[in-house]
């Protein structure tokens, strides 16, 4: 398998809506978020070394769940047209995107929350 032409598949949005939201954004997403409630509960206790790995995940998580999202959104938005086509349903592909919203801004809202309280 060509994981390269994959990878830039998934990035246009040409890759399966189903799969690129609900693997790649919503499963793996998560998947990849545990880690970050792990080091958040024992903060305290990690030495520099973890920190330092620590922070060089969570510049990793965001990278990865940019271009998750992205994904996410291109594959939604050809969904959409497919199905608009077919003069079909494109409610998954509305919901998608509602989603995606939603989530990005309570991520604002945790990232600015610690600074404003």
């Amino acid at each position: 398998m060509d994981y390269k032409k994959l990878i830039v598949n998934i990035w246009r949005g040409e890759h399966d809506f189903r799969k690129t939201f609900w693997i790649y954004y919503v499963l793996i997403g998560t998947i990849l978020t545990i880690p970050l409630y792990l080091t958040e509960i024992y903060y305290d206790n990690i030495g520099e070394i973890l920190a330092l790995f620590s922070l060089l995940y969570i510049l990793i998580f965001y990278a990865y769940i940019i271009f998750a999202i992205v994904a996410s959104w291109r594959a939604s938005s050809k969904y959409i047209q497919l199905k608009k086509k077919k003069k079909a349903s494109a409610f998954w592909g509305y919901a998608a995107k509602v989603y995606i919203v939603l989530n990005a801004l309570n991520a604002v809202r945790e990232i600015i929350l610690p600074f404003i309280s």
